[in-house]
């Protein structure tokens, strides 16, 4: 885990970038300049992990790197709660010599066995887990992935100590926390209804749902605030946009989520989270403890509810599926025994994990290496400084999210969320939702409105070919900055 931590920390300060998090970090920032996200700026996100990113960055500083760190050290946590938990329920077949298949030997001789690979099975799951590319690469960023994995793991080992030893305070646990990560993604909201049920059917007491739900309904207690102040804007940025406008950005989504569909199969790590784990599932069946069965049962299904939510996501990116992979990562652990111990021995875990890690981590290899040319933030903030030298502080300026965010300049109103350009509403209903269109836009650009231009879009050149409209230029490799008004 210190190295997974230390190397997940490398990438992060020094490769890490997604695009997205340009407008995550700028809804923070206005936040902490007191700007309220729904009511004074549009953000179709639930908020909470914009104001964790917000409190944090008052306390270390407003930077990417400081949201990247705490990123990262979100994501190790889950790595480590996953791999603690394989190591303890393998721990646990060993006292008990429950066999692992019904070949095994029982007695004795399983006891031996699973002692044996309660360590190389965690392992292996930590290592299965930080190998999946999206993990690496999306996870450590400021959006709301590394937050919404470990809430939803917490509430799932919160869940399984609940029912183990039939604490309230468990159960309610487990409902903060699955909660709070639907307040910090909706991605994850399929979880929070699979894991409510799980509950209540182990439990089999009234009292299970009560505290689960009241825990639940902590974490949207902003969103209640907010919603009471400006009911129309938060329910069309949490609701309504989500389920409405996603898509006008895309036109016709279904090429493009077969795409992501079909491009699990060139992922190696991925592949053998999807086997193993289906591998891993179909052997709880087979278990003759029904409390360890059960608990596979649920992260099989929380990995099955949160997949199917983000298949009918329109459109969808393979970067979400990462919020699925603890939970197929537990059961491949011991897929992972049944394979090895079918094709090769039982008795040597050490080697069938240390094979099946390094087709794992030469995967994730492969896809860093192809990544490797990608737009960096170093790159962004060569693009900031640029703009911040031709840009006077007051004058407006028309820029990407990212730009705003690093060079600490004011956004125009109705410029924090560029994606809201694509809608058409009514003149009057764009104002109180905080939303220019992309004619509006365009129509200030071209009335000379900003002083200063930056963009990294090529649909915007060709669209508005700044060039002549202004006297100067820099090109920033897939960058252009343009200033000084002909």
């Amino acid at each position: 885990m210190a190295a997974i931590s230390a190397a997940l920390m490398v990438y992060a300060q020094t490769r890490g970038f997604c695009w997205d998090e340009g407008f995550h970090l700028l809804a923070a920032r206005l936040i902490r300049e007191g700007k309220r996200p729904y009511l004074d700026f549009c953000f179709p996100q639930t908020p909470l992990n914009a104001y964790l990113n917000a409190g944090w960055m008052s306390v270390f500083g407003e930077s990417w790197r400081s949201t990247h760190v705490l990123a990262t050290i979100l994501l190790s946590i889950a790595i480590f709660l996953t791999a603690d938990f394989v190591f303890r329920r393998f721990g646990e077949v060993a006292e008990k010599g429950e066999p692992f298949f019904a070949a095994a030997a029982t007695g004795t001789e399983a006891s031996l066995c699973a002692g044996e690979w309660k360590l190389p099975a965690a392992v292996f799951s930590a290592v299965l887990f930080v190998s999946v590319f999206d993990v690496v690469a999306f996870a450590t960023a400021a959006q709301a992935y590394a937050i919404a994995v470990l809430l939803t793991l917490a509430s799932f080992r919160f869940a399984c100590a609940g029912a183990r030893n039939r604490r309230m305070g468990a159960i309610f646990a487990a409902g903060l926390c699955a909660s709070a990560s639907a307040a910090c993604t909706m991605l994850a909201a399929a979880a929070v209804p699979v894991i409510l049920a799980w509950c209540v059917i182990e439990n089999r007491r009234w009292k299970t749902a009560v505290a689960f739900v009241a825990g639940a309904a902590i974490p949207w207690t902003p969103v209640v605030w907010l919603f009471a102040e400006g009911p129309r804007q938060v329910w069309f940025n949490i609701i309504q946009y989500q389920t409405l406008y996603r898509g006008v950005n895309w036109g016709d989504v279904a090429p493009h989520d077969m795409e992501v569909f079909l491009g699990a199969a060139e992922s190696p790590p991925g592949l053998m989270l999807m086997l193993l784990g289906a591998a891993g599932i179909v052997f709880a069946a087979r278990r003759g403890d029904r409390v360890m069965r059960m608990e596979y049962y649920l992260s099989a299904a929380i990995a099955l509810a949160i997949g199917m939510e983000l298949s009918i996501a329109r459109p969808t990116f393979d970067r979400y599926f990462l919020l699925t992979v603890p939970f197929l990562a537990i059961p491949a652990a011991e897929g992972l025994f049944i394979a090895g111990s079918r094709l090769y021995r039982s008795d040597r875990p050490w080697a069938i994990v240390a094979a099946t890690s390094a087709l794992a981590v030469f995967g994730l290899a492969n896809q860093l290496f192809g990544d490797r040319d990608a737009i960096k933030w170093p790159h962004m903030e060569e693009v900031a400084r640029k703009v911040k030298e031709v840009t006077p502080a007051s004058a407006p300026l028309y820029a990407d999210e990212l730009t705003y965010f690093l060079t600490r300049h004011a956004a125009p109103p109705g410029m924090e969320f560029s994606y809201s350009h694509k809608l058409e509403l009514p003149a009057a209903e764009g104002r109180t939702l905080h939303i220019l269109s992309q004619a509006q836009v365009d129509e200030m650009v071209k009335r000379k409105a900003f002083k200063t231009f930056e963009s990294c879009d090529e649909d915007d050149m060709e669209r508005l070919k700044p060039e002549s409209l202004y006297a100067d230029h820099a090109d920033l490799e897939d960058c252009k900055v343009f200033w000084n008004l002909r």
